[in-house]
């Protein structure tokens, strides 16, 4: 690009005419690349006029934020924000929980079978103590760690469904550091638009425009010394969305539970108001005074609005109309404790807000009469991890996803982050599967003992107590030519192999000088009287 507005800026005609081909060329690839559906709404209901894209929530993100404080949303949150915070740290066992970065392989190849070399081993290194001081050169600066990087990331995620970071770079393109911003304030440009006409604000890099600005007060930021628009090219902002739809009136915004979980927050609000007044009020009447007689309307109309302002509504709960003026009876209104069932359904609408957000109530600390019906009287382990695969494991998968494609993979595309210890297997089960399959003849005894070692098998050095193993090592040693040598020296005999001593008497005289010649006389002696 530095070339590109070199030669478009040159007094040279054919350099500019180069710089102005090569422009139109990515224009028109990018036209050829556009499709055809809409993605926004075609009548462009909720264009504002002021260059992004207003955001379609029912509620604003300073509301979004409030409700994120009520005690219910904030002790989920928290608690989904600690269990990744035993995923912060990097570890290099993939069944201790936390984070690494390792080479990318294609789907054929094994990765048990591929060593890490030491060149890959310098470029992880670097990757991570990138990603753990959030940049380089950057432990003195306002730029967050990676655990402290993580708590905002998904704060944001929880409470806005948008979480946003935004990525450094040199004039070289090269990524230096990453730093959170206020997701918040984040929208998306009308520039986002296939279909969108008026882009010529802002100039294009790399065919691309800005598509991302940060709005404070319905107005785009403008940079203090520069003036120009806070806006962000696709590769320099990660806008991220969980709850994405392909709803065009979306305007490219997602849901946030806590926009579904409105009303439920609302009752569950006003049922501690409710319960609270009775200790803020000091009386518990449920009933009223009716008025005896034939009564004026008028009088009636007065007692409907006395009624309304004395005791309907929340704040009036648990307080005693008095009317004066006439004769009242007190008419009694409740006859139990249970008659709305207050307990059943504060339960209720925690058990909902729970379940928008994939966790198991017991995570919280809360006990329920009826939890033991789906894993039983001994499943509160079973619970929480079926809670946490639902909950917590696509909220880690969701951040890995994000920070490769916005860090790692920009560093270098020959690598990628995963977090370890996500499928934590029980190790005594492991171990009892890899036993029956060396029973059942799956695998062999050689392929364990290097699993397990990490090294070849070596029978002359190593000693296995296991009594499968003695006892073929025992049956191997009958019938072969050490165990027939073992007999032969123990007992002897011709039929073991034994020596025969003739044989021995026979060599000894041969290799005698002295008896080979007088064997040599007795030889020709017998022959001349034979």
């Amino acid at each position: 690009m530095l070339a590109m507005e070199k030669m478009a800026t040159s007094s040279n005609a054919e350099d500019v005419i180069k710089a102005y081909t090569y422009q139109q060329s990515i224009t028109e690839t990018q036209k050829e690349a556009q499709i055809k559906a809409f993605l926004y709404s075609p009548e462009h209901e909720f264009y504002n006029g002021l260059g992004f894209k207003a955001s379609t929530k029912s509620v604003t993100y300073q509301i979004l934020r409030n409700m994120s404080k009520v005690h219910v949303i904030r002790s989920i949150i928290s608690t989904r924000i600690e269990q990744i915070m035993n995923y912060s740290q990097y570890s290099d066992d993939p069944q201790k929980p936390g984070w690494a970065i390792r080479k990318k392989l294609n789907r054929f190849e094994d990765r048990t079978k591929v060593k890490v070399k030491d060149s890959d081993k310098v470029k992880i290194d670097k990757i991570a103590a990138h990603l753990e001081n959030g940049g380089q050169g950057t432990k003195w600066t306002q730029n967050t760690d990676f655990p402290d990087f993580l708590k905002m990331f998904y704060n944001d995620s929880l409470s806005l469904d948008q979480t946003c970071f935004e990525v450094e770079r040199t004039r070289r393109g090269e990524v230096i550091s990453h730093s959170n911003v206020d997701s918040g304030t984040i929208r998306i440009l009308e520039t986002i638009d296939p279909n969108y006409q008026g882009r010529n604000e802002y100039t294009p890099f790399k065919g691309f425009y800005p598509i991302y600005a940060q709005v404070y007060r319905d107005r785009i930021l403008q940079h203090p010394v520069t003036k120009d628009a806070v806006v962000w090219y696709p590769w320099e902002l990660s806008f991220g969305v969980r709850n994405k739809t392909s709803d065009i009136l979306s305007n490219g915004y997602g849901i946030s539970e806590m926009e579904t979980l409105i009303e439920i927050v609302t009752w569950i609000l006003f049922g501690l108001q409710y319960n609270g007044n009775f200790f803020k009020q000091g009386s518990n009447p449920k009933g009223f005074f009716s008025i005896e007689g034939n009564a004026n309307p008028n009088v009636l109309a007065d007692f409907r609005q006395a009624w309304r302002s004395m005791v309907a509504g929340v704040n009036n709960s648990h307080k005693v109309p008095v009317f004066e003026g006439a004769k009242v009876t007190w008419q009694d209104m409740q006859h139990s404790n249970k008659d709305m069932e207050f307990q059943l359904f504060n339960e209720f609408l925690l058990l909902l807000t729970c379940a928008i957000y994939r966790m198991d109530p017991s995570e919280l600390g809360f006990r329920f009469k009826n939890q033991s019906d789906m894993f039983g009287q001994q499943g509160q382990k079973e619970r929480i991890e079926h809670s946490k695969e639902k909950g917590l494991e696509p909220l880690l998968k969701f951040g890995a996803r994000e920070i490769n494609k916005y860090i790692v993979t920009e560093i270098d595309p020959n690598y990628e982050f995963y977090w370890t210890g996500i499928d934590l297997e029980d190790e005594g089960v492991i171990l009892e599967q890899d036993v029956k399959k060396i029973g059942a003849g799956l695998i062999s005894l050689e392929d364990g003992f290097e699993k397990y070692s990490g090294r070849k098998f070596n029978p002359e050095k190593d000693t296995i107590l296991n009594p499968a193993w003695i006892q073929h090592k025992q049956m191997s040693q009958f019938g072969g030519q050490d165990s027939n040598e073992f007999t032969n020296q123990e007992f002897g005999g011709e039929d073991q192999g034994a020596k025969n001593p003739f044989d021995e008497w026979e060599k000894g005289l041969k290799s005698d000088p002295i008896m080979n010649q007088f064997g040599q006389y007795l030889e020709r002696t017998m022959t001349k009287e034979g």
